[in-house]
């Protein structure tokens, strides 16, 4: 929500406009099938364009960073779904960090279809220097997902601590540990995915967000 004074000099609460989401039909080792993706693995996602603002390659250098017994005991692996100017570099990274069987670029993910990565992931994650509203950040939220977010503009005021974990713009090495913490605790899975999806729908659900428009007209 921002606030604005409008014409009259009265004060409104703005709520950046949203699509309705939608749940996918299917399962998760359904979708995982369909994108030829490990059926066992711990899927960590990266929605929307591959560029620099979004650091994708800081999850790349969390994920290297993972020690033996974690790497064995939870499996990890990268999807972007999306394209950009960093898709080669990022390329080239893996192959220097020897994870090319841990990473997968699904190209452009059309927007129907992204309910379908969110079913098949088990975290979301966004790195980004800053946001607006984050339309995938939203519909991560919308279906409860577990959620590790940089501590950002935009993303800060989107999401709080209370509904993911959050680490400091471009630290591989906090995000490493964030993962490697909400794997290894069952409560905290349960309660920041309850809370994400509460949030959601207490501040970002398409009917409220119609109904505090109209508010708005008649303020």
């Amino acid at each position: 929500k921002r606030n604005f004074d409008n014409q009259y000099g009265i004060s409104c609460e703005v709520i950046p406009p949203l699509v309705p989401f939608e749940e996918a039909k299917g399962d998760k080792i359904m979708f995982r099938k369909k994108y030829n993706l490990p059926e066992e693995a711990t899927i960590i996602c990266m929605v929307g364009s591959i560029k620099a603002m979004k650091n994708p390659d800081t999850l790349l250098d969390a994920i290297k960073m993972f020690e033996t017994d974690a790497r064995l005991k939870f499996n990890p692996h990268i999807i972007y779904a999306g394209t950009g100017e960093m898709v080669a570099s990022l390329k080239q990274r893996i192959a220097q960090y020897g994870i090319i069987d841990r990473v997968h670029f699904l190209g452009f993910v059309p927007k129907e279809n992204i309910n379908e990565i969110m079913a098949l992931s088990d975290i979301y994650v966004i790195a980004s220097d800053f946001e607006g509203t984050s339309v995938s950040l939203l519909e991560a939220m919308y279906n409860g997902k577990l959620i590790i977010a940089s501590n950002a503009p935009g993303i800060k005021d989107t999401i709080t601590p209370n509904e993911c974990l959050m680490f400091p713009i471009k630290d591989a090495k906090a995000l490493k540990v964030a993962i490697v913490s909400i794997l290894n605790d069952e409560n905290l899975r349960m309660q920041l995915s309850t809370n994400a999806k509460h949030r959601y729908f207490e501040l970002y659900n398409y009917d409220n967000v119609v109904e505090n428009y109209l508010k708005i007209l008649n303020c």
